[in-house]
């Protein structure tokens, strides 16, 4: 069995770089892998190329609404989401505006 077989992981900053490649492990783990990026389009793109039970949202990590409603849409579709992953690679200029994401107990963030 896979380590995260079933396991819901919601990747920000999937669509390309080193997101892509954590989604890209993940799902290679047995996880259902969610591509959030603020480029919608390059997130379809990149979850077609990832493959089956992987699907893409769009998310603004600079804006509260924008996580609230991604989060929402992926529990409105798989019911749960087990890990969460803020890839912070969008540059410094970004950075700068992100909004923290709240953590519960046993979330995964790096």
């Amino acid at each position: 069995m896979k380590r995260l077989n079933k396991k819901v992981a919601l990747i920000t900053g999937a669509a390309r770089g080193i997101g892509f490649v954590i989604a890209k492990a993940y799902k290679g783990e047995g996880a259902i892998v969610v591509i959030a990026d603020i480029n919608l389009e390059a997130a379809q793109k990149a979850a077609v190329e990832i493959s089956d039970n992987t699907f893409a949202i769009q998310m603004d990590v600079t804006s509260q609404e924008s996580i609230d409603n991604a989060i929402n849409e992926v529990v409105a579709k798989v019911g749960k989401i087990d890990i969460k992953k803020l890839v912070a690679e969008t540059g410094s200029e970004r950075l700068d505006g992100a909004v923290p994401i709240v953590c519960n107990p046993g979330d995964v963030v790096i």
